[in-house]
């Protein structure tokens, strides 16, 4: 995700600057805000059962919903 340190787009430069001088604490907000503006799919559902109740579940995203005919 970091494509460049001080406007050097090199990867041995990049490589070097997460190595010996990206702290910790600086990696953990990295993540937070990558995770914040990083799009998501919402892999919910709702749907209306035989009483007329509204329902919500999950898709469940596994092998079988890319490929539903692979049993496991």
């Amino acid at each position: 995700m970091i494509v460049s340190v001080d406007g050097d787009t090199k990867r041995a430069s990049i490589n070097s600057f997460v190595d010996n001088e990206f702290l910790s604490i600086d990696s953990l907000e990295f993540r937070q805000y990558a995770n914040k503006i990083m799009p998501d799919v919402d892999m919910t559902s709702t749907y209306t059962d035989v009483d007329g109740e509204e329902k919500e579940f999950t898709v469940p995203m596994t092998v079988q919903f890319l490929w539903p005919s692979v049993n496991i």
